[in-house]
């Protein structure tokens, strides 16, 4: 039987296989891809779902709909306990063939638990086949997209991408990172629009924001938030954070609680 090389299951046929492990604060595995399609679920943290060149944010009670074949990789800055449901591609409950967040419910949070923990003799019993019926049945793409922002391929953008995503506070401009990436400014500038659509300014705004959801997701209030992605004023946050995501800091943090 085949050994899946990233998430360590072995292969066995069986509709769903489930995978539950821990990872230390930061401890991130590198973008890989599976044959099966993934529901990637974490109860207990905020984490970072990169997708293809989308990066999703999710909150604790939000899965991710990962399809067989897509690269990606799932980070959080703290410690987290991972569910990942492993679905062989035939079966694939009408969930299409993007990443897609999904709002799970107490129902649904539970049966990701129990099919996830299920061991090899559990899966081949009659009982487990209609808990996967049901988890099938009820898997929704969720009613309020997550905060998603883009992951550029090219190698050099995405270090900005993820030097940014760390530490919100350098402040350098286009021309320090032209430098330092050896690219004249227009050549930087022209592979930023390339591949995001937005100019410097806009696109290292966009990404404190990704960021500074994350950080109100983890119960960061409004006003810290703001002022730690650069806003003098929390209603220019806030009309910010509204235009890049379709819902405010205020509203991301309530539906958490909902």
């Amino acid at each position: 039987m085949l050994i899946d090389p990233h998430a360590g299951f072995m292969e066995d046929g069986s509709r769903l296989i489930g995978a539950a492990r821990h990872f230390a604060p930061a401890g991130t595995p590198p973008r890989h891809a599976h044959t099966r399609g993934q529901i990637a679920y974490c109860p207990d943290a905020v984490i970072q779902v990169a997708a293809g060149e989308r990066l999703h944010v999710l909150a604790p009670g939000e899965a991710m709909w990962l399809p067989g074949g897509l690269p990606h990789r799932i980070s959080a800055r703290t410690a987290r306990s991972a569910l990942n449901l492993y679905l062989r591609p035939d079966v694939v409950p009408g969930l299409g063939g993007k990443a897609v967040a999904l709002a799970l419910g107490a129902l649904e949070r539970e049966l990701v638990r129990t099919t996830a923990k299920a061991s090899p003799s559990d899966r081949a019993t009659p009982a487990f086949e209609r808990l996967v019926d049901v988890l099938f049945d009820r898997l929704r793409p969720s009613p309020s997209a997550a905060p998603l922002g883009r992951t550029p391929s090219d190698p050099r953008l995405a270090a900005m991408h993820e030097h940014w995503l760390a530490d919100e506070e350098d402040e350098r401009d286009l021309a320090a990172w032209a430098e330092r990436l050896a690219l004249s400014t227009r050549t930087l500038q022209r592979r930023i629009h390339a591949a995001t659509g937005l100019s410097f300014r806009l696109w290292r705004r966009q990404v404190r924001l990704l960021r500074a959801a994350e950080a109100l997701l983890n119960g960061k209030p409004v006003k810290a938030a703001a002022m730690d992605a650069g806003y003098a004023s929390t209603s220019a946050f806030v009309a910010a954070f509204r235009e890049a995501f379709g819902v405010t800091p205020g509203a991301l943090q309530r539906r958490q609680r909902d």
